[in-house]
């Protein structure tokens, strides 16, 4: 048998989310003949952490000198793994020593949402939910402790307080019993917020999905030191901030309408019509999406060549990640997960029952390549490329390729 060539996809798409952020710099001047407004202290925060049972506590100095603001704002989202009962106080996070001294520290005392502090303990809301978020806020106005929960206050109680530390200190493992759990947005501001503030605040729950978090895992620094910059999240609160809100969502271009097959020279073609899902919302493994009676009329329309994230900016789902801060929205989980690509088309006459020789001008990071029911090969390599021998039938033909992040 004579061999041609068929070319497929130009690039495959990579499965890595990649973003690139611009930051918009605004610059806002006072009004004429009136002085400028004093901006709001910077707040201490926040801090998203994911702190495991056994793990490590997180703690960092977000200020050298002490927070002496006489009113202040303490508040996080908690999401706790397991809840104790009567006779027990797990600090969550806070600043200043967790065993003695100044200190204020959100927890869960007698299984309920708490501040603690050097004069006393303020208490209530009813038992927080294990595995379930919840919105812990403190307000202090230099004379009474405000505590509410999901934006409801629910308690109070007038304390005298000490200024505290500039480190803030999430799960101690100083102070028994440990805390386990998710905790987003933790931060202090210095100022009373007020409460319809800290109502609004409640109503918006955090997506982990798109939060990169620290971790209390227990740390091998011989072993992690070279890879920190990929192993530990920026801080968030050096973070660049936007005074406008973040679109979720962007706007869809026009699907593309190039034929499944386009003639490049005399014997071959380029693949085209590919369409992406992610992997885990497929039931059906590679032979039965490689059939030509497989409906995938509801998958995406892909780019290609391009990445996953071009395909699921281009069709709408997420904003343009160059614009602005809307990177911000693209999930962290987009880059740890596996995809479908998926195409069909009718072997040309002069094709059918020959071998062909089907080629990927690159796929990141590996791939399973699947044609008319059966494995094709596999790639495995960063923007690897591949070549496959196969048999075109007369009439309809299918490919499926399944891409992987990296191990």
């Amino acid at each position: 048998m004579s061999v041609a060539a068929a070319r497929a996809m130009g690039a495959l798409a990579s499965v890595t989310a990649l973003v690139w952020g611009m930051a918009a710099a605004a610059q806002t001047a006072p009004a004429q003949n009136q002085p400028p407004a004093t901006p709001p202290a910077t707040p201490l925060g926040p801090i998203n952490a994911d702190l495991p049972p056994g793990g490590d506590s997180y703690a960092r100095a977000i200020v050298t000198s002490p927070v002496t603001a006489p009113n202040w704002t303490l508040s996080a989202w908690v999401q706790p793994r397991s809840v104790m009962g009567k006779g027990t106080t797990m600090l969550i996070g806070g600043f200043g020593s967790p065993t003695g001294g100044p200190r204020r520290y959100l927890a869960l005392v007698d299984g309920q949402p708490a501040l603690v502090t050097e004069a006393g303990v303020v208490q209530g809301g009813g038992d927080a939910d294990r595995n379930k978020w919840t919105y812990i806020a403190a307000s202090y106005d230099g004379k009474i402790v405000r505590l509410f929960v999901n934006g409801r206050q629910v308690v109070q109680r007038g304390l005298s307080l000490e200024p505290v530390t500039g480190v803030a200190t999430l799960a101690p493992r100083s102070y028994q019993p440990v805390f386990a759990g998710k905790v987003v947005d933790f931060r202090m501001v210095r100022e009373a917020v007020d409460p319809l503030t800290i109502r609004v605040a409640a109503r918006r729950a955090p997506d982990p999905a798109k939060i990169a978090l620290q971790t209390g895992s227990p740390s091998w620094p011989y072993q992690t030191r070279q890879m920190q910059g990929q192993t530990g999240p920026q801080d968030a609160w050096t973070l660049p901030q936007s005074r406008a809100p973040i679109p979720t969502g962007g706007t869809a271009k026009p699907e593309p309408k190039t034929p499944a097959l386009v003639s490049t020279a005399t014997g071959q073609w380029a693949v085209n019509g590919w369409r992406l899902i992610e992997a885990a919302k497929v039931g059906p493994g590679g032979a039965d999406l490689s059939q030509g009676n497989f409906d995938a009329s509801k998958w995406y329309a892909a780019t290609v060549p391009g990445t996953v994230l071009t395909t699921l900016v281009d069709r709408g789902v997420y904003p343009d990640p160059a614009v602005g801060l809307n990177n911000l929205s693209i999930p962290e989980t987009l880059a740890r997960q596996d995809y479908w690509y998926r195409t069909e088309f009718d072997t040309p006459a002069e094709a059918a029952g020959r071998t062909m020789w089907l080629t990927f001008n690159g796929v990141n990071y590996s791939a399973e390549v699947w044609v008319n029911g059966r494995m094709a090969g596999t790639m495995k390599g960063a923007f690897i490329r591949g070549r496959f021998p196969v048999t075109l039938a007369a009439g309809r033909n299918a490919i499926a390729v399944r891409v992987s992040p990296p191990p």
